[in-house]
């Protein structure tokens, strides 16, 4: 059988693709994925929690203040590149100052957001296809034996890239993919490192973990890995004959972590009771669909529902099994990337919420483990002809993305598509008589710059009941799906607002609803005439 080419990897001989091509085919197709969607909602509606860094890159932009003036992330490895390419951007194209801050920079953003928001999001992705090049290398570095590294470290890059989890946080302005691409960048260093120890690597391993401190608090974590090497390379050097403990360099390698973090956040001592006050609303304690979990439950969570939310059911039990082959193992790489994902995940279940997403920097370790499951069938499978090895493990790669590559597909397709919150902002912009007083709750049609006298609520079950609610004198009320779903999933938590919503819905005049079709993206948005 000769050049059967399956995703990431090829068969022997001769003239097979080389791994850099493989990359490089991997990172196109990556790309086009994330650009399929890229508009998403654009240009009338951002993501949410978009604005906190798009608005917070755009005023040091336009003032040269260095304050982005939130710090739950932190997220500056997003906002600071972003203000200078928003800042460059303005001057290229609307004749602004090039050489210091620029006050119109401000107007030409309210008049036209959505311009930076498709830059700032063009930021995010190039961040997630650098995440997805040092998924590949950090393979090739832990499983670096003859070709499988490089074929375990491109499978799990292509099941990291094409997921759905991931494809739609790379192609929003969040942190995900900055704190991913400085983690890879750091473990990467950090196997280079027990390698060929050096001051030179532990300082490069230190600003890397700096920089993805920079953008997200939780990847202080990449300070177990780092540590567990130093502790190896002092064991080492005990021995007869090693190389002597190089204190300088550990020692570097260390502070320069807390170094860049600080240069990386030049204002975060000044504003430290900001600080204080952003952390403590990042780690609230309640929000709906999101809570009542406790620390072990959080962690049980992340660990069944969390992942095959993230990557889907064939590659969570990938997941699994492949973290069992390499405990068992006990190869030494592979388990520094596995410290680095249990102290991350026992980082951020000390939190009250858990999230899904919030694993997103972990997951190319996770798929590592699943490509070594793939790769360790393959090879039993091929026992008695070991040039099928790859074969199967290209045909196991095929399969194992058929499921996550398929939603990632129909996501970019209803995100390219119409959006039920526009079409309702759309028909009532039409419908409904101007100055209409309208309640909506979160995740309903943006109402900016129409005439209807709009105000904004979390839920409408919050005003009490049906009766409170008809007495606030509303013309309209508009609910989304995006919130009762919420509610409707606890029932034994949320009784009264599922009784509020049971009554709304029997009881008050639906005047439209959007629900969308299989193409289009958007919760379910319903106007009632209460």
């Amino acid at each position: 059988m000769d050049n059967v080419t399956a995703i990431g990897c090829t068969i022997l001989p001769a003239k097979a693709p080389t791994p850099r091509i493989h990359l490089i085919t991997l990172l196109l197709a990556t790309f086009l994925v994330l650009m399929a969607g890229l508009m998403r909602m654009l240009p009338l509606l951002p993501d949410t929690d978009e604005p906190i860094f798009v608005e917070s890159a755009m005023r040091i932009a336009a003032s040269g203040n260095l304050d982005p003036g939130f710090y739950g992330n932190p997220g500056t490895t997003l906002i600071y590149p972003l203000a200078l390419g928003a800042h460059l951007w303005h001057a290229a194209t609307q004749q602004g100052m090039l050489l210091r801050p620029d006050p119109n920079l401000a107007a030409d953003f309210a008049a036209t957001p959505w311009h930076y928001y498709y830059l700032s999001r063009l930021l995010t992705v190039a961040y997630g296809l650098l995440g997805v090049v040092f998924t590949a290398l950090v393979g090739k570095r832990a499983f670096g034996r003859r070709a499988s590294g490089w074929r375990i470290g491109l499978a799990a890059g292509w099941f990291f890239a094409l997921g759905p989890l991931v494809v739609m946080h790379a192609r929003l302005v969040r942190t995900d993919s900055a704190a991913t691409a400085f983690g890879m960048l750091a473990l990467y260093l950090i196997l280079r490192l027990l390698d060929a120890p050096s001051w030179r690597l532990h300082l490069a391993a230190g600003v890397a973990i700096g920089l993805a401190i920079a953008a997200r608090y939780f990847m202080v974590a990449l300070v177990a890995p780092l540590l567990a090497v130093d502790l190896l390379l002092y064991l080492r050097s005990r021995t007869l004959g090693a190389q002597p403990f190089a204190w300088q360099g550990a020692f570097l390698g260390l502070l320069s972590v807390p170094v860049i973090f600080l240069l990386s956040v030049p204002t975060l001592l000044p504003n430290f009771a900001k600080v204080v006050t952003d952390l403590r609303t990042e780690a609230r304690s309640t929000h709906m669909g999101a809570d009542g979990l406790s620390f072990f439950g959080n962690l049980r969570w992340y660990a069944t529902t969390g992942l095959v939310q993230s990557v889907q059911w064939p590659l969570a039990i990938a997941v699994w099994a492949g973290i069992i082959l390499l405990v068992v193992e006990r190869a030494l790489r592979p388990l520094l990337l596995l410290l680095f994902a249990l102290t991350f995940l026992v980082g951020v279940s000390l939190s009250p919420l858990h999230w899904h997403r919030w694993i997103i920097p972990i997951l190319p370790v996770l798929m590592l483990a699943a490509a070594v499951t793939l790769d360790r069938l393959a090879t039993w499978a091929a026992r008695r002809s070991p040039r099928l090895a790859t074969a199967y493990f290209g045909v196991g790669v095929l399969l194992l993305l058929a499921w996550p590559l398929g939603k990632t597909i129909l996501m970019d397709v209803r995100d390219a598509g119409p959006n039920t919150r526009l079409e309702a902002r759309a028909w009532m912009a039409a419908h409904l008589p101007p100055a209409s007083r309208l309640l909506q709750e979160s995740y309903g049609a943006p109402l900016d710059n129409l005439s209807f006298r709009a105000e904004a609520i979390r839920s409408l079950a919050d005003t009490g009941d049906l009766s409170a609610l008809r007495n606030l004198g509303y013309d309209y009320v508009v609910a989304s799906s995006a919130i009762y779903d919420r509610i409707f999933a606890e029932p034994e938590r949320y009784p009264d607002e599922i009784a509020f919503y049971n009554q709304l819905f029997a009881t008050s005049a639906l005047v439209k609803e959007f629900d969308p079709a299989w193409y289009e993206s958007g919760p379910v948005i319903r106007i009632y005439a209460p």
